[in-house]
């Protein structure tokens, strides 16, 4: 579903990154926030919600994500279960500029 999803967000000409994750969960219903940090969690959002999902891009601190967790914690969302949806093994060769100045090295 998520990827039909994505598939109809991006051929709308939608968002990627955090932002499109926002517009992928709204076009499926489901309300969804963008959290810089814990300071940006609104009580308000959470009014009658059972369920939270987190998620976080791979330059998200650590601290961060562990911040928004405590916070959510502290609301009544104490039980926390990890899912992994995606594992991503892409590499990047550097740019063959920078490459030779390290040696040619990837």
């Amino acid at each position: 579903m998520t990827d039909e999803l994505q598939g109809a967000a991006a051929e709308e000409g939608r968002t990627s990154g955090p932002a499109g994750d926002v517009e992928v969960a709204e076009i499926a219903g489901t309300p969804a926030h963008l959290v810089p940090d814990v300071s940006h969690l609104d009580g308000r959002w959470f009014a009658g919600v059972g369920a939270v999902g987190l998620s976080a891009c791979a330059s998200a601190p650590e601290v961060l994500v562990e911040e928004v967790l405590d916070q959510l914690r502290d609301m009544g969302y104490g039980k926390v279960q990890m899912a992994t949806v995606a594992t991503e093994d892409v590499v990047f060769s550097l740019p063959p500029a920078v490459a030779g100045q390290r040696g040619g090295g990837t």
